[in-house]
């Protein structure tokens, strides 16, 4: 990594690490500050299910050289939601959880939005936690039309 390409991913990461912190440091208790007053407080699990969505939304925008870092902080998702023990709301809930975050991770690194060398590097992580990712949303195909969730890089 050059000084020049170390220096524009600094950013990227400190925004991808916040998130990370934050997630880490959510109490346990809902929040009176959020959402709004107007609004019933959110669980721990919906906050938390929400910054995971933020992340993996970052990835189209991330330079490759912090790509495989902030892939490796999705493994790590994964494999909590793989392990998770139901805390609330019903077995449902959490299953459209799951699926809702595999969707989205399959959605943003098939996008158009990543790059060339991105998307390659994102093709391999999918395909190289394929299972894990089966484990977390189960045998999902693309909006139940029977089509199986399936990257290619354009390359």
């Amino acid at each position: 990594m050059t000084e020049n390409t170390a220096a524009a991913a600094v950013l990227p990461w400190y925004c991808v690490q916040l998130i990370l912190d934050t997630i880490e440091e959510l109490p346990s208790s809902p929040s009176s500050s959020f959402p709004p007053p107007s609004q019933p407080p959110l669980s721990r699990t919906d906050c938390v299910h929400r910054l995971h969505l933020m992340l993996i939304s970052t990835l189209p925008s991330l330079p490759l050289e912090i790509l495989e870092r902030c892939l490796e902080s999705v493994r790590g998702v994964l494999v909590g939601y793989s392990k998770e023990v139901v805390e609330e709301g019903g077995r449902g809930k959490d299953e459209e959880r799951k699926k809702e975050l595999v969707r989205t991770l399959f959605e943003l690194l098939s996008s158009d939005g990543m790059g060339e060398g991105e998307k390659e590097v994102g093709v391999k992580w999918w395909y190289e936690n394929l299972e894990l990712i089966r484990a977390v949303g189960g045998e999902m195909d693309k909006g139940g039309r029977g089509e199986q969730l399936v990257l290619e890089s354009r390359l």
